[in-house]
């Protein structure tokens, strides 16, 4: 922090103006928080400076932070000299994966507020966080991927189940047609195989019925066979006897 010593040390106002020529901010390495880093001229530690970072681009419920600032002092990693700066901000309820974010650098003004800093030449005071929304979740999105990955994984075992399931009935339904219509043919043939047996006994019994009906025919007509040459041998013989006594 600045030293100041004298009537000087009651001054709200900056005796220097902080300018910024360059801010770079990204994800860290392991992406549990922002590094940011500045290039400027009188960057003093005075507790004057501070890092205002944004969210932007996202709608926020009534209760959730869409700015924050943090005091250079708190998050300076290498502040060697006034020209060069180097601050490392973790995840909070602000800094969160899989958001975008903006940083700025702020300077307190004499009434006590904030304003952005000065720009010196081409320079610029505002930047995107880099490289942190890209990569990872954050824990809440995490959770949530679970837990759909969860419930769409019980569906998809429900829904086997109820094929499954529905198959082997169908299959045992199946299986227990093809058993009765089996049985049914072999009742058919079985009936079949009686009616073969008997129809030969009727057509057997009707055979000699009628060949014992050939036979008397044929005895009777046998014997008006000899009657009717009984009775021609007998007018034979009396034709004869007739014309021997004519004689």
């Amino acid at each position: 922090y600045c030293i100041i010593s004298g009537s000087l040390n009651n001054e709200k106002t900056l005796l220097f103006t902080p300018e910024i020529q360059s801010i770079t901010a990204k994800g860290n390495k392991d992406k549990t928080g922002i590094d940011v880093e500045l290039k400027g001229k009188s960057l003093f530690k005075c507790g004057k400076l501070f890092l205002m970072v944004i969210l932007k681009s996202q709608p926020a419920l009534n209760d959730d932070i869409t700015s924050k600032e943090y005091p250079l002092e708190d998050v300076a990693q290498t502040w060697d000299d006034e020209e060069t700066f180097s601050a490392s901000i973790q995840e909070d309820d602000l800094v969160k994966k899989g958001v975008k974010l903006s940083v700025s650098v702020q300077t307190e003004t004499k009434d006590g507020s904030h304003q952005d800093a000065e720009v010196t030449g081409d320079g610029n005071n505002l930047v995107d966080v880099q490289w942190f929304d890209k990569s990872g979740l954050s824990t809440g999105a995490l959770v949530g991927i679970i837990v759909v990955i969860v419930i769409v994984a019980a569906f998809v075992v429900i829904i086997i189940i109820i094929v499954l399931y529905y198959l082997n009935k169908r299959s045992k339904t199946e299986t227990k047609e093809s058993n009765n219509t089996a049985d049914e043919n072999n009742n058919i043939i079985e009936s079949n195989s009686w009616g073969g047996e008997e129809q030969p006994k009727r057509k057997d019994h009707s055979s000699k019925h009628h060949h014992k009906h050939n036979q008397k025919h044929d005895k009777k007509h046998k014997k008006e066979k000899e009657i009717e040459m009984e009775e021609e041998d007998k007018q034979l013989y009396n034709d004869t006897y007739l014309s021997e006594k004519g004689k």
